[in-house]
C-alpha cells in the first residue's frame, strides 16, 4: 500500500505527489511510473491508517520519490 507524503491528493484518476522544496509531480494511475521509499510496519504509521490495515493485505510503503518508467 502506497502512502503517500503530506500535502499529497489524489483525485480519483492522478496523485499530484507532492515533495517539498520542488515543483508537484502529477501523476496519472494509467501511467507507468517507478516509486522509491521504504517499507514500513503498520504501527509505525500511526493510528490515522489502522482502519487501512484491515482493508489492505500489503505492506505499507511510504514513498519517498517517482519518475516514469521510461
Amino acid at each position: 500500500m502506497p502512502v503517500w507524503p503530506e500535502g499529497s491528493v489524489f483525485n480519483g484518476t492522478a496523485v499530484t505527489f507532492h515533495e517539498p522544496g520542488k515543483a508537484e509531480q502529477p501523476i496519472v494511475l494509467a501511467q507507468q511510473f517507478v516509486m522509491f521509499g521504504r517499507r514500513v510496519s503498520w504501527i509505525g504509521l500511526g493510528s490515522y491508517y489502522a482502519p487501512f490495515q484491515r482493508q489492505c493485505g500489503g505492506v505499507p510503503f511510504l514513498v519517498s520519490k517517482v519518475q516514469p518508467a521510461n
